[in-house]
């Protein structure tokens, strides 16, 4: 379902997945890691990009 909605090609949901694991890791690490220093934190991984920013 998600692939027909963002209307991927066969195989490119997969390599989405994949993405959004490094991803997820790495915000774990290194984004978590960052914040609570009080560092902004970005990055980029495939089509995936997230930029972090702590409020405090």
């Amino acid at each position: 379902m998600v692939r027909e909605r963002a209307n991927l090609a066969p195989g490119a949901s997969e390599e989405l997945a994949d993405c959004v694991r490094v991803m997820f890791a790495r915000m774990l690490d290194e984004a978590d890691s960052a914040t609570s220093r009080g560092k902004r934190w970005s990055a980029t991984v495939g089509p995936i990009s997230v930029t972090l920013t702590p409020t405090r």
